[in-house]
């Protein structure tokens, strides 16, 4: 899912076509969100970012033996290029992409924070919407895999939008992906039982808002109490899903006939965070998987075990092994 960065910068970091990690793009990417992850337990270590001697070493451009920048340093030189003719110009893409509307708003403020603002939020996309969108295809894939059955139910679906015009499996429209409900419970189903980010986000109690009261909880929490969900927790909470929480049952969105029961589910699937602070980028993951997924299941028939995918949580699920067998059709 790192072609997800076209949507982004409206080209490619040429990691698909190459089929490695020739700059070692990738491996920086995971070992930083391996110590936000960290910082994020204990905060005060993110303090140590700000002194002189780690600062400088996390700076320090790596090289290949051929010359080429590699890790981080790869990752600012790839983002510099489109930053660069977008200002200008002159960048050439076949869609609108999300570097261009940023950079609207920065020349509208024209100032140099706002420049600082733009390239600060170039460089989060690649590590915000690459590796959470692609634990969220590989769980969708696995669940898919050992329950076969719902990839009939799906396919049936897919029959009333394909048409026969159609070039590729890619061409099926967002808008009539986004109204099939067999497809929207399974993706829903698959991000609960394996949400991208499981871990934490941390919040304080704001100073202004006094003490604020949760269910659940004898004593209110005074303003500075920092304040986190586990959404893998809350995803599986008995006392909304039923005993069946642990388990794969697509069905449970399917039934409207509980509207109390469905709200108190949509409440709980905090996938995407809740609030005001929450995914900005949650209906392009959401439009991904949709397409994604309705490709896969035009071409392929998925076969896999329980036991076909290894993973760890590091801030997020990061998949190391997905084992599946694609069958065409």
């Amino acid at each position: 899912c790192w072609e997800v960065i076209e949507l982004i910068y409206g080209r490619s970091m040429g990691l698909i076509s190459a089929g490695k990690d020739a700059d070692e793009i990738i491996a920086a990417k995971e070992a930083a969100i391996k110590m936000g992850f960290g910082f994020g337990i204990v905060p005060w270590m993110a303090r140590l970012l700000t002194t002189k001697f780690v600062s400088l070493r996390l700076q320090k451009p790596q090289y290949a033996a051929d010359g080429r920048l590699i890790g981080i340093g790869a990752i600012t030189e790839k983002i510099r290029e489109p930053l660069k003719l977008a200002r200008e110009g002159n960048l050439e893409t076949v869609a609108p992409t999300i570097l261009q509307h940023l950079i609207d708003d920065e020349l509208d403020g024209g100032s140099a924070v706002q420049q600082d603002v733009t390239e600060s939020e170039a460089m989060n996309a690649i590590f915000a919407g690459t590796g959470s969108t692609a634990a969220g295809l590989n769980a969708v894939l696995y669940e898919l895999g050992i329950h076969g059955k719902w990839q009939v139910q799906v396919l049936i679906e897919l029959q009333s939008l394909t048409p026969t015009s159609m070039e590729t499996p890619w061409d099926l429209p967002y808008s009539g992906l986004s109204r099939l409900p067999y497809l929207r419970a399974i993706v829903k189903e698959s991000l609960r039982l394996s949400p991208p980010f499981p871990s934490a986000f941390q919040r304080e109690v704001s100073m202004n808002s006094g003490a604020v009261t949760i269910a659940g909880f004898a004593a209110a929490l005074p303003p500075g109490t920092k304040i986190s969900t586990n959404h893998y927790v809350m995803c599986r909470s008995r006392a909304v899903f039923g005993t069946d929480a642990d388990e794969f049952h697509p069905e449970r969105w399917l039934d409207t006939n509980d509207s109390e029961q469905l709200k108190r589910m949509e409440d709980a699937w905090s996938v995407f965070g809740r609030g005001a602070r929450m995914c900005v980028g949650k209906d392009l993951v959401i439009m991904m998987l949709y397409k994604a997924v309705a490709a896969v299941l035009l071409q392929w028939e998925i076969t896999g075990s329980a036991n076909g995918m290894k993973r760890s949580n590091d801030f997020e699920f990061h998949v190391h092994e997905l084992v599946v067998s694609l069958t065409p059709r």
